[in-house]
């Protein structure tokens, strides 16, 4: 199982403006090339972006697979990041 965790200090966002401005079409699009490995998880709470897959990549063989679900994953993460500033 693949996950990447990313913690942001001192967030405290306003819930409906953060989820609305937050799944805008390039989240959508991150969270849909996700699925291509199975049913993805992305958790987002006031301290806290965590985007899980319940599939191992860690095989030197599945290294473009793991390069795509990092890509997929920094995108969701970056954008969380920026409704905190």
């Amino acid at each position: 199982m693949e996950k990447l965790y990313c913690k942001y200090p001192n967030a405290k966002p306003d819930p409906a403006t953060a989820t609305k401005k937050f799944l805008d079409t390039t989240v959508s699009d991150a969270i849909m090339r996700l699925a291509e490995f199975g049913d993805p998880v992305v958790d987002i709470n006031s301290s806290a972006v965590r985007v899980e897959i319940g599939r191992d990549l860690s095989s030197p063989r599945k290294e473009a697979a793991l390069r795509q679900f990092l890509a997929g994953a920094e995108t969701i993460i970056e954008k969380a990041a920026q409704q905190e500033s």
